[in-house]
């Protein structure tokens, strides 16, 4: 799925969204917007589907996993597999990793 349409559910009904995705595995597919670290130092990247939009997909990595996104650019689309978390500002996945 595009990050867009994942978006979208969110925004329509996070309950529904929720029922469908959190917990789930996902493949999901967009362009980087962000590649940074959270407070606890946890890479991640976030997929926004338009510059007016607040909200985005963020995909969290392990540490071990820095090497590839250091080699990834802002604009780049990639697909990433991961486990959906719900929506807190961002949709949130984690145990990411980059599909090839």
């Amino acid at each position: 799925m595009e990050a867009e349409e994942l978006v979208q559910a969110y925004t329509a009904n996070e309950v529904a969204a929720d029922q469908r995705y959190k917990g789930k595995l996902l493949e999901v597919s967009g362009t980087v917007d962000i590649i940074g670290k959270d407070i606890l130092n946890t890479p991640y990247i976030t997929f926004r589907p338009d510059k007016t939009s607040f909200t985005g997909v963020q995909a969290m990595f392990s540490k071990g996993d820095e090497d590839q996104l250091a080699a990834l650019k802002k604009g780049d689309q990639v697909r990433v597999k991961c486990r959906g978390r719900g929506k807190m500002m961002n949709v949130l996945m984690d145990s990411c990793a980059l599909v090839r």
